[in-house]
C-alpha cells in the first residue's frame, strides 16, 4: 500500500510541475510575440 502512495504523490509532483513549466513556457512566448509583432520601426 504504501508503494501506490509514494507513485501517486511521485505522480502528481510531476504533473503539477509540467503544468507549471506549461504555464511559465506560454507567458513568456506571448511576451516574444509580443516584441516581434510590434509597430516599432
Amino acid at each position: 500500500m504504501l508503494e501506490y502512495v509514494m507513485v501517486l504523490a511521485m505522480t502528481l509532483g510531476v504533473i503539477v510541475m509540467l503544468g507549471f513549466f506549461i504555464y511559465v513556457f506560454k507567458e513568456y512566448g506571448g511576451r516574444i510575440l509580443e516584441l516581434v509583432s510590434s509597430e516599432y520601426p
